[in-house]
């Protein structure tokens, strides 16, 4: 099919095309996508910033409670999850600061922002975890497409905390910035159950801070009234002599290339 640029003329100016549609100002420097092999399982490094990631963890502090999870449609209580967790993104409260998060979510799993669940923020501290689970079940808790996963602190190894797939021997260690995503369900609703995972416990002193975006086929928060400002990009700098690049990159001397 020929490219004709005139049609897309013609619908800017009748106002068919938004050229300040927002989502797509919202992408941190940094973001890169990587999907693991063929886990089904796609890893996004700088998904946030270190700012961003503060400021939901002390948003989210004072309103923590113990964490629950749902069987038959109802919040309990239960020894296979121990953690802390609260909502910072619903429908009756919406912080336009996590509409940036949300936007790239959307954008990873190909959903408008507007269909995503409410938001918790969890806290993970000492020996606390959540024991292997799936995201999706049976009612309408548990009608999830997409799970975008964020860790909002660094963690080392010997911390504990890494999020592991055992039946696709698959480990994440927490990276602030650092995004999980994967899919619960296909659009038919037939599920992935090799998408089992366990949030390991954390060490003695520790703790995990992740912030939780799950997705459906259909809009569950309208659409925000108000929208942060696009944030200031720097500019790009030259490649530095001493950079260890990939294969297949290298560095240009001056003048080389024009």
């Amino acid at each position: 099919m020929k490219y004709n640029i005139f049609k897309d003329l013609s619908r800017f100016f009748k106002n068919d095309i938004d050229p300040d549609y927002r989502p797509v100002d919202f992408l941190p420097p940094g973001f890169a996508v990587s999907q693991i092999a063929d886990t089904g399982v796609s890893v996004i490094d700088d998904f946030c910033t270190r700012e961003e990631a503060e400021y939901i963890i002390e948003t989210a502090r004072p309103y923590l409670t113990p964490s629950r999870i749902a069987v038959n449609n109802e919040a309990v209580l239960e020894d296979g999850r121990s953690s802390s967790t609260t909502s910072v993104y619903t429908e009756a409260s919406k912080d336009p600061a996590l509409l940036p998060l949300l936007f790239r979510g959307a954008m990873i799993c190909g959903v408008p922002y507007t269909h995503v669940e409410t938001v918790f923020v969890t806290r993970y501290s000492s020996k606390e975890y959540y024991k292997s689970h799936e995201e999706f079940f049976s009612g309408f808790q548990g009608d999830r497409l997409y799970t975008v996963l964020i860790y909002l602190n660094d963690m080392e190894p010997e911390e504990g905390g890494s999020t592991t797939f055992e039946k696709l021997r698959l480990g994440v260690t927490p990276k602030c910035g650092r995004a999980v995503s994967w899919t619960n369900r296909n659009p038919d609703r037939s599920p992935h159950p090799e998408t089992t995972h366990e949030a390991l416990a954390v060490a003695e002193g520790s703790e995990k801070w992740v912030i939780q975006l799950r997705f459906r086929r259909y809009e569950l928060i309208s659409p925000a009234d108000e929208f942060p400002s696009p944030p200031d990009y720097q500019a790009q700098i030259p490649l530095p002599v001493d950079t260890v690049l990939p294969d297949g990159v290298r560095r240009l001397s001056p003048g080389a290339g024009e």
